[in-house]
């Protein structure tokens, strides 16, 4: 669902990474986006797509291509497997 539309949304590269919280490890997808792209409007506009279609919430993080980023984050854009890009 998520790469089916990444691209309308200026989506670049969607990762499928794992974050390990206290809480137990879990799934997020990162996609990053082309530089310019309004992060807030592309994070709801997936977000709203999966709720719509298929009635649930993904954990989603949108990036910006040429910022710097978080530690989690970069790392998730280095090593993360890759499941899409445009």
């Amino acid at each position: 669902m998520l790469s089916a539309d990444a691209a309308r949304h200026g989506g670049r590269r969607l990762r499928r990474a794992w974050r390990e919280p206290p809480d137990g490890a879990k799934r997020v997808y990162v996609l990053q986006v082309a530089e310019g792209v309004n992060l807030l409007g592309a994070f709801a506009g997936l977000s709203g797509r999966l709720w719509v279609v298929l009635q649930q919430r993904w954990p989603l993080e949108v990036v910006a291509e040429g910022e710097p980023l978080p530690p989690c984050q970069a790392a998730a854009m280095t090593i993360a497997p890759q499941i899409w890009s445009s």
